[in-house]
């Protein structure tokens, strides 16, 4: 699960984790003091946009697929860019102190950003199995974690525990 850190309105630094975008709005509307939440938001949907760019490229490559890793690695800078431009737009809009995005406009932005989506044409490799994933040594566990976007620190337990948590099982 990633781990995303925002700032509260008493200025304390924070770190929230979500598999979703809906997981961190939860989190934000229960915690009720993160500063700006829909820039906030705005730079969650970004991370996971460009995460998941990511995973389409590393699936593409493990397929021999170099049309479509080339395909998706246009679509990842993009993302990497898009991503960086919400994040400073979020640390600016603290910075201010100014308003918070309307969430009117994080819709109409999140819309605009849907229609214009270019997907790759990747065939999906199929995902590991259970027992794959628990035959694997830490280095193997860490790599596919970090395929995924996903946090690669802990125990070999952890690690196995979240890969499997990630892979649904």
């Amino acid at each position: 699960m990633p781990y995303l850190k925002f700032k509260t309105t008493g200025g304390e630094e924070v770190e929230v984790g979500g598999n979703k975008l809906e997981q961190f709005a939860t989190a934000f509307e229960k915690a009720g003091n993160i500063m700006v939440p829909n820039y906030a938001l705005a730079y969650v949907k970004s991370f996971f946009e460009r995460r998941d760019a990511h995973i389409k490229m590393q699936k593409a490559k493990q397929l021999g697929d170099e049309s479509g890793a080339q395909a998706a690695a246009k679509i990842l800078d993009a993302a990497d860019e898009k991503e960086e431009d919400a994040k400073e737009a979020y640390e600016k809009a603290i910075e201010s102190g100014g308003p918070d995005l309307e969430v009117d406009v994080v819709e109409k932005v999140t819309e605009t950003v849907a229609a214009v989506k270019i997907e790759p044409e990747v065939e999906e490799k199929p995902a590991l199995t259970k027992i794959q994933i628990k035959k694997m040594k830490p280095a193997e566990l860490k790599e596919a974690l970090k395929e995924a976007g996903l946090s690669i620190q802990g125990s070999k337990g952890d690690l196995l525990a979240r890969l499997l948590e990630a892979n649904g099982f």
